[in-house]
């Protein structure tokens, strides 16, 4: 046996935590986790934390509700939102343009204002400021705004809750796709570590130590007993030479 096969022993059983993938996920899930609650222990959650916003359009309702997410609904708080309801009488947004309500699950109380919401490209905005009625918006998903009163906002940094609401999305796409997506990677790249663990340890045992070594080359393997012609022993070879007495 040469010296190189004496020296080798097989490799370590190899750990079955998660992946670095999967952990690298859990430390973004449970930073996110901690910088949701750690805004919203308060008396009076705000609103933002009823709010559901579909991907891609956190910043245009950052921009255009700002601060007032942070106003909760509870009826003891002193700055609260109340239900004002949808009525009959409310404009229209102009022709063509889709309310920002479309894009949003949110308590009944901020109903009303985001059905006068309307969320358009960034290029059409100023065009149809002059079609806005009283208490009217619009805003772009990069987050312009641009309001009834001629008020105009350019998106140069996303709002605080613009930031939040990304967290948000980012923290449930972790856990409901990506880190359940990751585990079943790291079970399948185990699962396969552990197959050819299986069969270095059985050539080991079987006395096949050149073929389990890493990197060895298929000559390196034995050959097989059946094609091995039997080497007599001392017994059988003394025999007839006494027959001969």
């Amino acid at each position: 046996m040469s010296p190189r096969a004496r020296s080798w022993k097989p490799r370590a059983r190899r750990s079955t935590r998660p992946t670095s993938g999967v952990q690298r996920l859990e430390t973004e899930a449970r930073t996110i986790s901690k910088l949701v609650n750690g805004e919203t222990k308060n008396l009076w959650p705000p609103i933002i934390d009823g709010v559901t916003v579909a991907k891609g359009y956190e910043k245009a309702l950052g921009a255009a509700l700002g601060d007032d997410l942070d106003a909760p609904v509870d009826p003891s708080a002193p700055l609260r939102w109340t239900n004002a309801g949808v009525t009959a009488g409310d404009p229209a947004l102009p022709e063509g343009v889709e309310a920002l309500a479309a894009h949003v699950e949110a308590p009944a109380e901020l109903a009303r204002r985001l059905a006068q919401i309307g969320v358009v490209a960034k290029e059409r905005g100023a065009g149809l400021v002059s079609q806005l009625k009283t208490g009217q918006r619009l805003v772009s998903p990069e987050g312009d705004v641009w309001r009834w009163d001629g008020f105009v906002a350019a998106a140069h940094a996303p709002t605080g809750a613009a930031r939040r609401l990304a967290e948000r999305a980012r923290g449930w796409s972790i856990s409901k796709t990506e880190l359940e997506q990751a585990r079943i990677d790291a079970i399948g790249q185990a699962s396969g570590a552990g197959s050819r663990r299986r069969r270095t340890e059985g050539r080991i045992r079987g006395g096949d130590l050149r073929a389990a070594m890493p990197g060895a080359p298929r000559s390196a393997r034995p050959t097989p007993r059946a094609n091995v012609m039997p080497i007599p022993s001392a017994r059988s070879i003394a025999t007839p030479r006494a027959s001969r007495r």
